[in-house]
C-alpha cells in the first residue's frame, strides 16, 4: 500500500528511480538496431554499413547516457534548491553557524 501511495502522492519524484530501467531499455533497444543494421550491411556486402553500425553504437550510447545524467542532474538541481529553500526558513537559532561547520568538518577555528 505504501508503493501505491507514494506513486499517487506526488511529494516526490519517480522519474530519478526509473531512469536506470529506462537507461537499460534504450540501450537494448540500440543493440537490437545496431545488430539488426550488422547484419543486413554485412549480407549486402556493404562495409560501409558495417561501419556506421559500430560508430552509432557508441555514437548512441553516448548520447543515452548524456541524456539520462542531464535529467538526474536537473533533479539533484531541484533537491539541492529545495535543501536551500528549507534552511532559509528555518528559525535563526536553528540555523548552522561558520564556526559550528568548521568544527563539524574538524577544522580548528
Amino acid at each position: 500500500m505504501g508503493l501505491v501511495k507514494r506513486l499517487f502522492s506526488f511529494d516526490e519524484f519517480v522519474t530519478p528511480r526509473l531512469m536506470r530501467a529506462f537507461f537499460l531499455v534504450m540501450m537494448v533497444i540500440l543493440l537490437i538496431v545496431c545488430a539488426a543494421s550488422l547484419i543486413m550491411s554485412v549480407r549486402a556486402e556493404s562495409w560501409d554499413g558495417v561501419l556506421s553500425s559500430f560508430v552509432v553504437l557508441a555514437f548512441g550510447f553516448i548520447m543515452i547516457r548524456v541524456a539520462c545524467d542531464v535529467v538526474l542532474v536537473l533533479f539533484r538541481i531541484y533537491d539541492v534548491l529545495r535543501d536551500l529553500r528549507d534552511a532559509s526558513r528555518a528559525p535563526i537559532s536553528a540555523r548552522p553557524t561558520a564556526a559550528s561547520d568548521r568544527s563539524n568538518q574538524g577544522v580548528a577555528s
